[in-house]
């Protein structure tokens, strides 16, 4: 059976008990670089890779070096996801120099494949451009068990593990490594796939050297680093690169958690698809009693190796559903089989399950692997969804709108409203252009349609519409307030000189 794949840490269950959403942080992130910003053909030789990061004053764009290889485009690197392919033919891409806050250190995140040629392989390097010791971190990544293991690289020292611990297979990986200013060198953080590998390493180089990074004269290179003094290594490396991010900060655990969640719900790793979709409104079926039926079905999470079928180490899926309670304190999952068999099922569901009218609901699907626990570091965490089910209350679905006519013409003023039960309607001319100031308001119609006939100056005015059901009163829904203008003749010339 392969390694599971896991995305939060121990100390992360610990910390944190309340889910995170999946979605990009964006404080501290300097550099973003993203496979599918590229608007390039199959195979196009790519020389430049654009930053995608826009809050930041720092291009970490990435360009090809004269006299060096380009690495290509992969429009379909896996399963419809396009790549950046390295081919170990002294391919690399390098920015410019920048300037940092060196206090803050660097987390840095990789959605790639490991390495698969021979010997030590070098994804990308952050920090001094010269590639002086002590003021970089290098990330070397391979899937090759022969040569040695994973980790990080200082130039003047390292943090690997074994070949026999290497935690990359073959296929992609989502990454992440953390150093920080004065870090000693075995102290850096990898995790692989939401579980951190380290500390303690296996091996390691100088491990008490401390990291020492400056705040000016830095670099990004892509497909290799360099060396003490700025020589390039030949550390080339051979592998698929989708996504790079690069935060000049320490992100927490809990940061570090929702980043990693992000590019599994980004790439498929997790439950994703669901049904009803999120934000999806007005559902279930009624049943009386002010009660709905909803079912709920998703996607599983893709195989990592793959990225095309299904991940066959899913065993059973944790359901966790609350109405207008996104952390689901206090909720107890509902345990779902996922059932057996080769190939395994791609769709988990649940239901139907009679809710309540007038709710919005959470939901998040989280993922056992090989029989993990809810609170096992290896189950995967999901992302949360939110639907809202049928209303009983009204709801306009067309406001009216401003209107302007001649003395003497019609005016009038329609909407268009969702109901369950029946529905009055009044009508109000205001005075102060709210429609929450009832005593200086007059009621003038309780049509679902205003029709002022023989319009006169005094018609001019604000209007809106209240709207009721046999949810009463309290549930009233008021549309906008719009303005009706009474246009009036100001001038008259007539053609045959008689004005003048």
């Amino acid at each position: 059976m392969r390694k599971a794949l896991g995305y939060l840490s121990a100390v992360m269950i610990i910390l944190f008990t309340a889910p995170v959403q999946g979605v990009l942080v964006t404080e501290g992130l300097i550099i973003h670089l993203r496979a599918d910003a590229l608007n390039l053909n199959d195979g196009d030789p790519v020389a430049v890779w654009p930053d995608s990061a826009s809050n930041d004053i720092i291009d970490g764009t990435v360009l090809q070096i004269p006299g060096r290889g380009v690495p290509t485009f992969s429009i379909d690197g896996y399963d419809g996801f396009p790549a950046v392919r390295f081919s170990t033919a002294q391919e690399l891409l390098d920015s410019n120099v920048w300037t940092w806050d060196a206090t803050k250190g660097v987390t840095v995140f990789g959605v790639f494949t490991g390495g698969t040629a021979r010997g030590i392989q070098r994804v990308c390097q952050v920090g001094n451009g010269l590639g002086n010791n002590h003021q970089v971190v290098g990330a070397d990544m391979v899937s090759n068990q022969t040569d040695g293991g994973s980790g990080l690289r200082y130039n003047n020292g390292n943090a690997l593990t074994t070949a026999a611990n290497n935690p990359l297979t073959s296929g992609f990986h989502v990454c992440a490594w953390q150093v920080n200013q004065g870090w000693a060198y075995n102290a850096g953080r990898l995790y692989v796939d939401g579980t951190q590998i380290a500390p303690p390493w296996d091996t390691s180089v100088n491990p008490a050297n401390l990291i020492n990074f400056q705040n000016t004269e830095n670099k990004i290179t892509i497909g290799n680093g360099r060396l003490n003094g700025g020589n390039l290594s030949d550390d080339w490396y051979d592998g698929m690169i989708v996504e790079i991010l690069v935060y000049n900060a320490q992100l927490t655990e809990e940061q570090i958690q929702t980043v990693q969640m992000y590019l599994a719900n980004k790439y498929l790793l997790s439950a994703h698809d669901p049904d009803p979709a999120f934000g999806a409104l007005s559902q279930g079926t009624l049943i009386g009693g002010g009660q709905v039926e909803v079912e709920l079905s998703w996607n599983i999470g893709l195989d990592p190796q793959t990225f095309s079928v299904p991940n066959e180490d899913i065993t059973g899926h944790y359901l966790y559903l609350a109405a207008d309670e996104p952390n689901f304190i206090g909720i107890a999952p509902i345990e779902i089989d996922a059932g057996s068999g080769s190939p395994v099922e791609p769709t988990g569901s649940h239901g139907p399950m009679v809710l309540e009218m007038d709710k919005v609901y959470y939901w998040r699907v989280d993922e056992s692997v090989n029989g993990s626990a809810p609170d096992d570091p290896n189950t995967i965490l999901g992302t949360i969804w939110r639907f809202e089910t049928v209303k009983s209350i009204p709801v306009i679905t067309q406001q009216p709108t401003n209107q302007a006519v001649f003395l003497g013409q019609t005016a009038a003023l329609g909407i268009a409203v969702e109901s369950l039960s029946p529905l009055t309607f009044e009508w109000y001319k205001s005075e102060d252009n709210a429609n929450d100031t009832p005593f200086d308001d007059v009621l003038v119609g309780a049509e679902q349609t205003l029709t002022l006939e023989n319009v006169q100056a005094g018609d001019q005015g604000y209007y809106y519409c209240k709207v009721i059901n046999a949810s009463g009163e309290q549930n009233a829904a008021y549309s906008t307030v719009v303005k009706l203008g009474v246009k009036r003749q100001v001038a008259h010339w007539t053609l045959d000189w008689a004005d003048y």
